[in-house]
């Protein structure tokens, strides 16, 4: 899902900290912050030395075993809360906090995005975001969020590579109904509203296990590719 985030950030071309725009560190703690105001994870002890953490090897899990539905759901719901949910102007991503964070706690009023880094608290990790760059920032959240929630999948999300000018909203080559977006899953704070619309696509819980399919197939083989590279 990072893997997906990121390379989706560089479809896009806002993943570009020199000029003004987000960087993958940051990224990921926006990742990290949405699991965890979700509940997907326990909130991390970052007062555990690096060095005591263990580093375990990486054992690609199999297809079967992975809940595709509920990982194709939760890039639904990531695009959904920073859309919907997380007020740009007004709330901090934070993973070390136990309760949420504002800009005026941190005194951070000026920059467009306040990402706390979890090692050095003082440090705004997006604080190189541009105000006009980050109204383009969010309108690329937006309209993803826009694109899954009527049943498609954009592309750059799950490994195709392209230019900003070649994204569009795609409908997967499958066949599937006109169905509106009815989930049968319950969905936590943060998710996605039932019914958001009944533009032709798949429905959600069909588009979430495609999704999560093609995450964990374009992870696997990535992975593969790297190891090749290392010997």
């Amino acid at each position: 899902m990072a893997m997906a985030v990121v390379g989706w950030s560089k479809v896009m071309k806002i993943n570009d900290s020199p000029n003004g725009m987000l960087n993958s560190y940051t990224l990921l703690l926006m990742l990290l912050y949405f699991l965890i105001r979700v509940g997907e994870i326990q909130l991390i002890p970052i007062d555990v030395p690096l060095d005591l953490v263990p580093d375990p090897e990486y054992q690609p899990p199999a297809v079967e075993d992975t809940d595709l539905e509920r990982l194709g759901q939760l890039v639904i719901w990531f695009f959904h809360f920073y859309t919907h949910e997380f007020k740009w102007d007004h709330d901090v991503v934070s993973i070390r906090a136990h309760t949420m964070l504002t800009r005026r706690d941190k005194g951070w009023l000026v920059a467009p995005l306040a990402v706390e880094d979890p090692y050095e608290i003082h440090l705004n990790t997006a604080r190189n975001v541009k105000q006009h760059k980050s109204r383009l920032i969010k309108g690329h959240f937006e309209q993803t969020a826009m694109a899954l929630a009527q049943g498609k999948l954009p592309n750059g999300l799950v490994g195709k590579k392209g230019t900003k000018k070649e994204w569009t909203m795609k409908t997967l080559p499958f066949e599937t109904g006109r169905g509106k977006l009815e989930s049968e899953v319950s969905a936590p704070d943060g998710a996605p509203p039932h019914g958001a619309g009944d533009s032709p696509g798949l429905d959600r819980a069909e588009l979430a296990r495609i999704a999560g399919l093609l995450l964990v197939t374009n992870f696997d083989n990535r992975m593969v590719k790297r190891k090749e590279l290392q010997r």
